[in-house]
């Protein structure tokens, strides 16, 4: 039998990092956002050099903190524009997105996400085969990963994946 790890057990070890962020009172953290280290690597060093693609509107980095606050707080989020299952649907792969950002993963668990790409909205539109390349990393990522099965919700309508 093969042992398989846990989320914290993976973050120790170094192939999964915590997103936490401060969240006011009433509020409680009632999602949790996983990202592997080339999605923490982009988070520092990139995304603070990114500029909104619409001058007016906030920095990249802010409209990352803003998303973050709002999956993690348990807040709705709108289907298309916070995030959505990309197509083919078959494969249960997810983005978090913002105006210029998308975070590419899969739900280990009921509102639990696992970032495993990061990029900005005008890469992902504009170069051919771009977003289906993440989608291809996620679900690789995703069974190289050695996590306690099932390793994703397979086949969950939306409604599944973002339970509290």
């Amino acid at each position: 039998m093969t042992y398989m790890a846990t989320l914290e057990e993976l973050e120790t070890a170094g192939v999964l990092k915590r997103v936490r962020i401060r969240i006011a009172l009433p509020d409680r953290e009632r999602r949790s956002l996983w990202v592997m280290p080339a999605v923490e690597n982009w988070i520092r060093k990139e995304l603070k050099e990114l500029v909104a693609f619409e001058p007016t509107d906030i920095s990249p980095e802010l409209q990352a903190r803003g998303l973050f606050k709002m999956f993690i707080a348990g807040e709705a989020l709108s289907e298309g524009e916070e995030f959505r299952l990309m197509r083919p649907m078959e494969h249960d792969v997810y983005e978090l997105r913002s105006a210029d950002l998308r975070f590419f993963g899969w739900f280990y668990r009921p509102s639990v996400f696992i970032a495993v790409a990061a990029d900005t909205m005008e890469r992902v539109h504009t170069i051919s085969g771009l977003s289906s390349g993440y989608r291809n990393a996620v679900s690789a990522a995703r069974a190289s990963i050695n996590l306690d099965p099932p390793k994703y919700i397979e086949g969950a309508s939306i409604r599944h994946v973002f339970s509290i």
